[in-house]
């Protein structure tokens, strides 16, 4: 019984809004996290009508009807978190590995967060320039408890996540947004909120378990590529659609071209 209860205590969050493609796309990161732990459960949140063929994949789907910025839907989802211990993963990571021992460090942190890797954004390829850049954290990948002080960071998150517009720079171009990422790491670096409400947080390599996929050729070089749990990018999910549909096409071909 212990055991039972201790398992509905962990869970995934993913959150899927506005574009089915990318239902598609979380589903097989689901696919890559359930290969390891197949006994915990996964919620989704979306403003979708999910197709039956897709609803068995997910043991719970919450229908969210609110109307928020594009980058703040995220935080709201994790303020409704039905778990105790709760693993958010974006739509577009790839579990590689066990990890299972995240769960475990929530007995003694209330956040857990993930260090970007560090690049230089202003070079065309982005240049590396080391594997923990201490001043950002990335949102796509994150866990937290049920705690007094966990429910009320996420309560601070949301609120500037909605009101606060900070500048971003995408494609060259610069301009003002509503950004959950830089919220958050607006509440880490620059106004501390954790060590005001004494949040204790712990902060894990991002060349692990957020591995982004522009870092792979530095990770190959340094030989630390075989170490990655999580990996992350929308190229992941691409990859796999590009296997089938070359696994597809060498079908085809030795069924009507080569037949004796």
């Amino acid at each position: 019984m212990y055991v039972d209860k201790l398992i509905r205590s962990r869970g995934v969050l993913y959150h899927v809004f506005d574009s089915y493609e990318f239902v598609e796309e979380c589903i097989y990161s689901l696919k890559t996290f359930k290969k390891f732990h197949p006994e915990i459960p996964v919620t989704l949140f979306t403003n979708l009508s999910i197709k039956e063929a897709h609803q068995h994949y997910f043991e719970n789907i919450i229908t969210i009807n609110i109307k928020l910025p594009k980058f703040v839907y995220k935080v709201y989802c994790l303020q409704q978190s039905p778990y105790d211990y709760t693993l958010y993963l974006d739509g577009d990571t790839e579990i590689r590995q066990s990890v299972h021992e995240l769960f475990d460090f929530l007995d003694y942190y209330d956040f857990i967060f993930t260090r970007a890797i560090d690049f230089d954004y202003t070079k065309t390829p982005y240049e590396f320039k080391g594997y923990i850049d201490e001043k950002h954290c990335n949102a796509g990948v994150l866990l937290f408890r049920n705690s007094p002080a966990g429910k009320l960071f996420i309560e601070k998150w949301l609120n500037v996540s909605k009101t606060i517009e900070f500048e971003r720079t995408v494609g060259g171009k610069t301009f003002m947004s509503y950004d959950d990422q830089m919220a958050l790491n607006y509440l880490l670096r620059d106004v501390k909120f954790p060590q005001e409400i004494n949040l204790r947080v712990l902060y894990l390599p991002g060349k692990i378990y957020n591995a982004v996929t522009y870092s792979f050729n530095q990770l190959k070089k340094d030989n630390q590529f075989p170490y990655i749990k999580i990996a992350h990018g929308h190229e992941l999910f691409r990859r796999q659609i590009g296997n089938r549909i070359m696994d597809k096409f060498s079908y085809l071909k030795k069924k009507f071209l080569f037949k004796s």
